[in-house]
């Protein structure tokens, strides 16, 4: 998805990347002055609501949605980071 329903955001590019061997797609945002990657791949799993973490500085949530793991990292403030990961769950649910 190359367009988030959030004021200021710009996307700037995808890539494949992996992650624990797999391949995965990755999309990279800004957000103001900060950068956003979104990294999402098939999971068979059942959806869940996101689930929050913070490391070293970075905001991470992930959660599953319409057979797809969504992974969201950055290093906003908490609300702007909630703000990112609502809009990026509203896109992905189309």
């Amino acid at each position: 998805v190359d367009e988030l329903p959030l004021p200021g955001s710009v996307f700037i590019g995808g890539r494949v990347d992996y992650l624990d061997g797999r391949p995965v797609a990755a999309l990279v945002y800004r957000q103001g002055e900060h950068v956003v990657n979104s990294f999402v791949w098939p999971e068979s799993a059942s959806d869940s609501k996101p689930e929050f973490a913070t490391e070293r500085g970075y905001r991470i949530a992930h959660w599953l949605q319409g057979g797809m793991h969504h992974c969201v990292i950055s290093d906003v403030n908490r609300e702007e980071f909630e703000r990112v990961v609502n809009a990026v769950r509203s896109t992905a649910a189309g």
